[in-house]
């Protein structure tokens, strides 16, 4: 995950009034196809976003004027529009160019979960952003507001997966077959979950993050107990939470990523094992009457 990204920005040394940022990810590959893949989201959100954001705040440059190139082998496509929108004054180009023949002022910078202050590596290799950065990301002025307040009764943020159409990756020039959604995988009851949830007496939100905008989907997360969702890259929004919740991964669990980042901000971290009634890896069927006992004690 993002202990193995390497992503380089190369930043021009005069920060006096505008800064160019060449996006480059994957040295190792020339390529955003192997494992850091910035269009899609969660190696975008989680290894690339909040680290950039980190790093401008750090060395007081953001209010600049900050351009970002994308080079032909590396294009966020259509989650380019959450930079221009989350991080101020900044405007997303593509860029093919040889860049460093034309401008030999330039130091070049590398960021990942070992670079000192912005990450740490836990026991079992998963890795979570530094307090300072996780700081840093939640008091920017776009991030969700604080809210304390008990619910009378518990609110249920349910996640369903949803499908974004292939075009929407193909259409920015990159070149591999991209799966997503309820094709890689899915809950395939999640009616008779949202029955179930119901007929207990809680307040449910049920949503499809697919059909949302990024502030969208932060503001859905504001004034919730509990988190439902499959294992996905929506659960990276767990950074943004500023209550203490209850967080329910639903299988299959892949990783235990966001299990680390649910620990790191003392949410209460329940695996989903244990709710599976099918022999299917990936398309996934909920025992209701188990989930809600899991919900209940946990409460």
């Amino acid at each position: 995950m993002y202990r193995r990204l390497q992503n380089t920005w190369t930043v021009r040394e005069d920060f006096s009034y505008e800064i160019n940022i060449i996006i480059k990810i994957n040295e190792k590959k020339n390529s955003c196809t192997w494992v850091g893949r910035v269009y899609h989201f969660y190696h975008f959100y989680h290894g690339f976003l909040m680290l950039l954001y980190s790093y401008l705040y750090k060395n007081n440059l953001l209010g600049k004027q900050i351009n970002l190139y994308q080079m032909s082998n590396c294009r966020a496509g259509p989650l380019t529009h959450i930079l221009e929108g989350e991080i101020p004054n900044l405007k997303v180009y593509d860029y093919e160019l040889d860049y460093k023949n034309i401008n030999k002022n330039i130091n070049t910078i590398t960021l990942s979960g070992f670079w000192k202050d912005y990450g740490y590596k836990i026991p079992d290799n998963n890795t979570v952003h530094s307090a300072e950065v996780i700081k840093v990301w939640n008091e920017r002025p776009t991030a969700i507001k604080i809210n304390n307040v008990k619910n009378n009764i518990p609110k249920i943020l349910f996640i369903k997966r949803g499908v974004l159409p292939h075009e929407d990756y193909t259409k920015h020039s990159i070149d591999i077959v991209v799966h997503n959604g309820t094709e890689r995988r899915s809950i395939i009851n999640n009616e008779e979950i949202e029955n179930k949830l119901i007929e207990e007496g809680y307040d449910l939100k049920s949503e499809i993050f697919e059909d949302k905008t990024f502030r969208e989907q932060q503001k859905s997360l504001e004034n919730i107990d509990i988190l439902i969702a499959q294992h996905g890259a929506a659960l990276v929004h767990l950074y943004d939470v500023k209550r203490k919740i209850i967080v329910i991964e639903l299988p299959p669990r892949l990783t235990t990523g966001f299990e680390a980042i649910s620990k790191f901000k003392k949410f209460k971290y329940i695996p989903g094992d244990s709710l599976q009634k099918n022999d299917d890896k990936f398309h996934v069927e909920i025992d209701v009457d188990v989930l809600a006992l899991v919900i209940k004690n946990a409460l």
